[in-house]
C-alpha cells in the first residue's frame, strides 16, 4: 500500500530578512495528491543590496536583462523569470522551483513591488484598485527602468548579432491583475490604454492590456485588510492553509489620519487566530517618539504663515496623505499648491480608482522643456487652464506652495525666488549618499537664500552631516511599542519578523506573552 501523501504549507524568506525592504516571501503549499501551488507576499527591490555595489551613474545593464541582478546576488535565483529577460548565457541549474500562482502585493512602494515585474507574466498580481492605479501611473510615466514593468511591459528578444544582450520589440503586452475591490468603467478605460498609445504621432504601438479579475477568481481564500501607511492602496493580507491562517502584514502604521485602519485589521486578524503573523518591523530599533499627521500639518502650517516668500513642501513622491495637507495649508494661507506633471498624472489615475478629484484646486507646473513626453502632452491638453509658469511663481512667490524636492532644485533657476522657506517633509537620512544628497540641497538652498525648516546641518567628527527636526515628518512604519501591541492583539501562535534591521527587539519585546518568535534566515525554508 503506496504511503499516504502529507499535507505541507511552507514559508521562505527569499529577501527582507534581517534588512529593511525588499520582501520576497514565498508561501508554498501542497496537497495530498502531491500538487504543490504557492504565492509571494511582495517581490521588492532591495535597495540595501543594490546599494552595495550600484549607483545613480552604474546601474545593472539593461541590455543584459535579469544577468547583472542575479550574479550580484541582488535577486534570488529562482525558476519564474521572464524567460525573455534571460540571456542565452545565465546559468539556471542552481535556480530554486518555486511554485507562484499569484503575487499579494501589499501596496505600491518600490521595495515591495520593483522586482515584481521580473517574474513570469503569466503570474497574476493581486492588490487594491488603488495600487494598481498607482504602478499603472508609474509605468505611464516611466520608460526603460525594470522597475515600472509590473501593469505592462516591452518584450525583449535576443539581439540577433549578440545573443547575450537583449532587446525591445516594441510590442507591450500588460499582465493579469487580480483587486480586491469592483473597479468602475473609468478604471478600466484608465488601465486599457497609455499615454504613448493616445498621442501616438506614427503608427500606434501595439499594446495589449492584461486582464482585470476578482478576487473571486483565484483558488485561494485569501483575505484583504486596509491599513495605514504612507501611501493609499496599502493593504495586508491572510491567507488560509491546512495550518492554519498565514498573516501578512506589509507595512502600516497607527498613527495616520487612517490609523483605525490598522487596529481594525488586528481585531479582525486575531479573531482568525493565525498560525503565523509575518509582520513588518521597520522602526524596532530606532527611537519611539510621538508623532503624528495632525502635528505634521500644525507645523508646517506655521512655518508657511511665518513665510511671506516662496514656500517648498518636500515630501515623499508618493504620499498622496501629506500632498493633501499641503493642499489644506495653501488654502489656509491664500496660496496654491503647485504639483509636476507627473504628480498630476499620479493623481488622475488614483482618481480613476477611487473617484476622489485631488487635482481640484491644484495648479500644474509648466515645464521649461524643448520634448515633452507623452504623459506630459496628456496633462497639457487636459489641464491648459492649470498650468503655471517659472515666471508667474517669480513675480508673486507668496502666493505659492511648490511640491518639489532636492531633484527639482535645478527648476528654482528659473523661479529665482530670492528667499523663502523650504519645508523638508520626509524621512530622514540613513546612507551616507543620502547624506551627500543634503549637503547638497542645502548648498542649494543657501544659493537662493531659502532658509531650511525640518532639517539643519550640524558637524560631526568633522563631518558635515544632516539632523532631523522633528515634527515636519510622520514615519510610514508603526512606532516600536505600538508594534508589540499589535502583535500582542492578534495573537498569532507565531510570529516571524521581517523588514527589519532588529529582530531581536520581538524576541525581548514578546518574552512571557506566549508568542514564539521565528526569526527567518535568507532562503531558509520553514515546514509549518
Amino acid at each position: 500500500m503506496a504511503a499516504q501523501r502529507r499535507k505541507m504549507v511552507t514559508i521562505t524568506v527569499f529577501d527582507g530578512a534581517g534588512c529593511i525592504g525588499g520582501n520576497k516571501i514565498h508561501l508554498g503549499l501542497m496537497d495530498g495528491q502531491g500538487r504543490e501551488s504557492g504565492l509571494f507576499f511582495d517581490f521588492g527591490l532591495n535597495y540595501s543590496k543594490l546599494g552595495q555595489y550600484y549607483e545613480e551613474f552604474l546601474r545593472p545593464r539593461s541590455n543584459r536583462g535579469i544577468h547583472d541582478l542575479l550574479a550580484m546576488g541582488i535577486v534570488p535565483p529562482l525558476t519564474c523569470y521572464r524567460q525573455d529577460l534571460c540571456p542565452c548565457d545565465i546559468n539556471t541549474s542552481a535556480a530554486r522551483r518555486v511554485a507562484v500562482d499569484a503575487v499579494l502585493l501589499s501596496h505600491a512602494h518600490m521595495d515591495h513591488i520593483g522586482h515584481a515585474s521580473l517574474l513570469d507574466l503569466d503570474i497574476p498580481f493581486v492588490c487594491t484598485p488603488t495600487t494598481a492605479a498607482i504602478m499603472k501611473s508609474l509605468r505611464d510615466c516611466n520608460r526603460g527602468d525594470f522597475q515600472y514593468d509590473g501593469p505592462y511591459t516591452s518584450l525583449r528578444r535576443q539581439n540577433e548579432d549578440e545573443p547575450r544582450c537583449i532587446s525591445s520589440t516594441k510590442q507591450y503586452i500588460g499582465r493579469d491583475f487580480v483587486l480586491t475591490a469592483d473597479c468602475n468603467h473609468e478604471f478600466h478605460n484608465f488601465w486599457s490604454t497609455t499615454p504613448s498609445v493616445k498621442y501616438a504621432k506614427r503608427a500606434p504601438q501595439n499594446y495589449e492590456p492584461g486582464t482585470i479579475d476578482p478576487i473571486s477568481s483565484l483558488d485561494l481564500d485569501i483575505k484583504c485588510y486596509p491599513v495605514d501607511h504612507s501611501i493609499y492602496g496599502a493593504v495586508a493580507y491572510a491567507v488560509d492553509t491546512e495550518a492554519g491562517w498565514i498573516v501578512y502584514s506589509g507595512d502600516l502604521r497607527t498613527h495616520g489620519r487612517n490609523g483605525h485602519g490598522t487596529l481594525a485589521f488586528a481585531e479582525k486578524a486575531r479573531d482568525l487566530c493565525p498560525r503565523l503573523l509575518i509582520v513588518e518591523g521597520t522602526r524596532a530599533s530606532r527611537e519611539d517618539r510621538e508623532e503624528s499627521e495632525d502635528l505634521v500639518e500644525e507645523n508646517c502650517l506655521r512655518a508657511t504663515n511665518e513665510e511671506n516668500g516662496l514656500v517648498i513642501g518636500d515630501f515623499g513622491p508618493r504620499n498622496v496623505e501629506r500632498l493633501e495637507t499641503f493642499h489644506r495649508i495653501a488654502r489656509a494661507t491664500n496660496r496654491e499648491l503647485v504639483v509636476l506633471p507627473k504628480d498630476a498624472y499620479l493623481l488622475e489615475g488614483l482618481r480613476c480608482a477611487d473617484g476622489v478629484n485631488r487635482l481640484s484646486g491644484l495648479r500644474i507646473y509648466d515645464e521649461m522643456k524643448s520634448r515633452e513626453d507623452k504623459y506630459e502632452e496628456e496633462i497639457r491638453d487636459r489641464f491648459a487652464n492649470r498650468l503655471v509658469g517659472a515666471e508667474e511663481i517669480a513675480d508673486d512667490p507668496g502666493s505659492f506652495i511648490l511640491s518639489f524636492s532636492f531633484w527639482d532644485m535645478g527648476r528654482m533657476l528659473d523661479i529665482r525666488p530670492g528667499g523663502g522657506t523650504y519645508i523638508y517633509s520626509s524621512s530622514e537620512a540613513y546612507s551616507e549618499e543620502q547624506q551627500i544628497d543634503f549637503r547638497r540641497l542645502s548648498n542649494w538652498l543657501a544659493r537662493l537664500g531659502m532658509k531650511a525648516v525640518g532639517f539643519r546641518m550640524t558637524v560631526r567628527n568633522g563631518r558635515e552631516v544632516p539632523e532631523h527636526v522633528p515634527g515636519y515628518h510622520a514615519s510610514g512604519h508603526i512606532a516600536p511599542y505600538d508594534l508589540l501591541d499589535l502583535v500582542r492583539t492578534i495573537r498569532p501562535h507565531t510570529v516571524m519578523p521581517v523588514h527589519t534591521e532588529a529582530p531581536e527587539f520581538f524576541v525581548e519585546g514578546l518574552k512571557g506573552e506566549g508568542i514564539n518568535v521565528l526569526i527567518p534566515q535568507e532562503g531558509r525554508t520553514y515546514h509549518l
